[in-house]
């Protein structure tokens, strides 16, 4: 069987900070990834040059433009764009792992990816305290090894690193949701259950993110997290949607209390304003 091949999509909006490493790595890849689509959404920053300037010596790295904001408009303008039997997708703080490239290959290449529609990595949030404690709960997650070397079956997709076949993508391309209020990676994943299709998670390889969200005011950050039961809502799954509507206070109470803990190391001390106001450091939605 013919091996695939992979095009990587990097929706971005305003992501002059972080662009050039997550281009850097993804060269480092080399002929692994046969394409890089970089989505610009309307930035007003030094994205655009940048992806410019590196399109300009790296041929493999495309930029196209999608004028209708939104993550979602520009996430469907490059995977539509996509010229590769297999699609990535990730973010624009994400920064992938050595070999990160060819493990997606190798997994729709293999049986490991026979009986999966769309797989995920892990992911860690590099520049917070307890990193080792991120890993140790990737671990945890798994104690005794289990899927360590091979495929999980989960229910959601990780948005900042997963890849699917373009017949995938093209399948539930009329089902995804083209709103700016859900998660949309978590559409993702409940387009391809809806469709017949299964979620996999390999632990092999590991992603580091930036931990832009978690500096997000109460009141925003509390805006975003209602996204994810309007996801489950939209589609008809009525019961997770209630009870994670019920736990949204207990998620926004534990955002305000890991929020003051990471503004007052920042800061030099806690203030009960760092959980309320906003920071340069936020992430900014599309």
């Amino acid at each position: 069987m013919a091996e695939s091949t992979l095009t990587v999509v990097v929706p971005a909006y305003n992501e002059d900070e972080v662009i050039e490493e997550c281009l850097e790595r993804l060269l480092a890849e080399g002929s692994e990834i046969d394409e890089i689509i970089v989505v610009d959404n309307n930035s007003t920053d030094r994205t655009v040059a940048l992806v410019e300037a590196t399109a300009a010596a790296n041929p493999v790295v495309k930029l196209i433009r999608e004028t209708r904001q939104g993550l979602v408009w520009a996430r469907n303008a490059g995977l539509d764009a996509a010229t590769s039997s297999v699609i990535a997708r990730i973010d624009a703080d994400t920064v992938v792992a050595p070999g990160w490239a060819r493990r997606l290959r190798t997994f729709f290449d293999t049986d490991d990816g026979r009986g999966f529609d769309v797989v995920s990595t892990l992911g860690e949030f590099r520049g917070l305290p307890g990193r080792r404690f991120q890993s140790a709960l990737n671990k945890w997650n798994d104690p005794f090894g289990r899927n360590e070397k091979r495929a999980q079956r989960v229910s959601y997709c990780f948005g900042p690193s997963m890849a699917f076949r373009a017949e995938t993508w093209r399948r539930i391309r009329p089902h995804v949701a083209m709103r700016r209020d859900v998660f949309e990676d978590v559409d993702i994943a409940l387009c391809v259950q809806d469709s017949g299709g299964e979620c996999a998670l390999i632990r092999d390889v590991v992603v580091e993110v930036s931990p832009r969200r978690f500096y997000t005011g109460v009141g925003s950050y509390a805006t975003y997290a209602a996204y994810l039961p309007r996801t489950f809502w939209i589609h008809g799954r009525r019961g997770t949607a209630t009870w994670l509507t019920a736990a949204l206070p207990l998620t926004v109470g534990f955002h305000a209390a890991r929020l003051a803990v990471l503004r007052g190391t920042s800061d030099g001390g806690f203030a009960l304003r760092n959980v309320f106001r906003s920071t340069g450091t936020e992430r900014e939605r599309p």
